[in-house]
């Protein structure tokens, strides 16, 4: 019977990853040859070196602010690779509304915004939940994707870091080796995101026309 459980020496090294991941900067050197994308690593270390995702919950007497960054990784996890239902599509909620409070709570800042690095992670996983088995998850991020080429892809926000790092992500999902499916969808999103940037040009163009004349 196999189990899951971890030797001692393994719960050691466990600990020693996720205090080097909380603590972030480039002391992720001290560990040394490591594969960071083997299962189970990739959720041990910071995807920052310092918590980014603050949500404020205002109670009656005090405000607590809240740092999403440490769920992040394992959130993402369990959206994928769950093989609980209910855990899945919850983490997929979850995975959900926290990326939307991300694009919003920066909305109108000037980019780079300090999610760049956090970008990096969540867009591919992003496409992948687009194309999974799951038809609910499908549901959730198919038009997700869409949402953020859309607002990516407008006049102010087309060259910045956190457009390039949503780009980068549909342009390596064209050439994923091992689904179809994400490969259509990698290259439909690349689509998407040139129409839409015609699309915020003609507008930009006509506005500046107007004022002019």
């Amino acid at each position: 019977v196999k189990t899951n459980e971890k030797n001692p020496i393994q719960e050691v090294q466990s600990r020693i990853i996720r205090l080097l991941g909380k603590i972030g900067g480039n002391n992720i050197f001290l560990i040394g040859e490591v594969n960071l994308m083997a299962p189970g690593v990739e959720n041990e270390i910071s995807w920052d070196s310092e918590p980014r995702v603050k949500f404020t919950v205002p109670f009656h007497d005090v405000k607590s602010e809240i740092y999403l960054d440490s769920l992040l990784p394992n959130i993402v996890s369990l959206a994928q690779d769950s093989n609980e239902r209910q855990t899945k599509v919850a983490a997929c909620e979850l995975l959900h509304s926290i990326v939307l409070f991300m694009i919003g709570t920066n909305a109108h800042q000037p980019a780079p915004t300090p999610y760049t690095n956090i970008y990096k992670h969540i867009f591919p996983a992003l496409l992948r939940l687009a194309t999974d088995v799951d038809q609910v998850t499908r549901q959730l991020f198919s038009p997700l994707v869409m949402q953020l080429i859309h607002w990516f892809s407008s006049s102010g926000k087309h060259e910045g870091e956190d457009t390039m790092a949503l780009l980068e992500a549909a342009i390596d999902a064209t050439g994923d080796s091992e689904s179809p499916s994400l490969r259509a969808f990698g290259a439909k999103a690349l689509a998407e995101f040139l129409s839409w940037s015609i699309r915020h040009q003609k507008s930009t163009s006509s506005s500046s026309s107007s004022s002019s004349s």
